[in-house]
């Protein structure tokens, strides 16, 4: 793709400053290639400033709100290779735990909440992406190991998915945990996963080895 070189005059946008240095000359890579900007957006991650491009932007984002959102696209589409994003949201906007109780529909709880039920619950997790728009979850079992399915609330698409072991004490071939909440926490920092009485309620050998649990709407997290 070509480098983004777009120039402005008073218009508002996002144009390219070239980087000066007499030195060096032109810089290499895509240094000057990358903007930074506060928007107001549907998803993304509230704690910190994260980089979108143009192959996420609109997964990671979500549907644009406002001209930032357009000058966003824009740029990216018009090859600028990425963009630090600072989402701006209420000062009171907190992200709470998606939570699958032992029976029935999964529940939105608090951290305090989630305390207070004790472990007495399948899984857990909280999604530090922050959809507004909610995620559809799916939770495979099989033979004392599961699948994690992370679902787009808007068209269904997969955006992730995690395999591992429901045995805490589980390892690989290398010696290495293949526990699903260990095997989450090393492969992403988007996502922070629990199992509470997995252990009783799925792999006791009464239990039925096999199963499904998913969600029919999307669940919303964020407030």
């Amino acid at each position: 793709m070509q480098a983004f070189k777009r120039q402005l005059g008073a218009e508002v946008g996002v144009q390219l400053n070239p980087l000066v240095d007499n030195s060096d000359g032109t810089a290499s890579g895509n240094s000057d290639q990358v903007f930074a900007m506060p928007l107001v957006s549907k998803r993304g991650r509230i704690d910190r400033p994260f980089l979108v491009n143009r192959s996420n932007f609109k997964t990671l984002l979500g549907k644009g709100i406002g001209e930032p959102f357009s000058h966003l696209s824009e740029a990216l589409v018009n090859g600028a290779y990425q963009c630090v994003v600072q989402r701006m949201v209420a000062e009171d906007a907190r992200i709470d735990w998606m939570v699958q109780p032992l029976t029935g529909d999964m529940v939105i709880k608090t951290d305090a909440e989630k305390e207070a039920m004790a472990g007495s619950f399948l899984f857990a997790l909280k999604n530090l992406d922050c959809y507004e728009d909610g995620l559809k979850i799916k939770f495979d079992y099989e033979d004392s190991n599961g699948e994690l399915i992370i679902l787009d609330p808007e068209n269904g698409e997969k955006l992730a998915s995690y395999e591992g072991s429901l045995d805490s004490e589980s390892v690989n071939d290398y010696g290495e945990s293949d526990y699903l909440p260990n095997v989450i926490s090393s492969r992403t920092d988007s996502v922070v996963f629990e199992f509470g009485d997995i252990q009783t309620s799925v792999v006791s050998p009464s239990a039925n080895f096999n199963g499904s649990i998913s969600t029919a709407n999307p669940v919303v997290s964020f407030h």
